[in-house]
């Protein structure tokens, strides 16, 4: 997910794969949120207009249970995204969103480009490229163009933020 502040600048604040939705604020009964949701990464999706969404959550108490957890999730991740944001170095970060997007879309192969990574996590393309030139340097990813490729998902892992294994495993019992 992307939050525009105006004038096109933002700042990515979460990913959703295929273990959740974005109708949090449906969810929840609050008003529209000014969110943009981007698919950076292709793949199907389930679309439903937000009345009988509610409608299907007030009817069902097992569905509204889950995405009750799920917001709870997502809440916990975007708080730690924050906080990783202002305290991790660039590298952990790097590596730790790449491992998150793997877990989304169940695949080492990655589709995503410096300037994509840069942009999600506000650093400056050439310093990515350099972050991405070491994490291949040392065995944990491959690189061709438009595509990163985990092959040590271990080795990536620790260099990841310290908080990776614990975001994953909150998301197992959905997934």
């Amino acid at each position: 997910m992307f939050v525009e502040f105006g004038r096109g600048r933002g700042a990515y604040v979460g990913l959703i794969g295929a273990e959740g939705f974005a109708g949090l604020p449906v969810l929840l009964q609050a008003d529209p949120v000014p969110q943009r949701l981007v698919c950076e990464i292709s793949g199907e999706a389930l679309r439903m207009p937000a009345e009988r969404f509610e409608r299907l959550v007030r009817q069902t108490v097992e569905l509204r249970n889950i995405l009750l957890h799920y917001a709870c999730i997502r809440l916990f991740e975007e708080t730690h995204h924050l906080a990783c944001m202002a305290t991790h170095p660039a590298a952990p970060r790097v590596a730790r969103w790449l491992l998150i997007t793997r877990d989304r879309i169940g695949s080492n192969h990655l589709p995503v480009t410096h300037e994509f990574l840069a942009q999600l996590l506000g650093l400056r393309r050439p310093y990515v490229t350099g972050i991405v030139r070491e994490l291949q340097q040392d065995g944990h990813i491959t690189c061709e163009r438009g595509r990163i490729t985990i092959v040590d998902e271990a080795g990536l892992a620790s260099t990841a933020c310290e908080d990776y294994p614990q975001l994953r495993s909150m998301y197992e019992p959905i997934s």
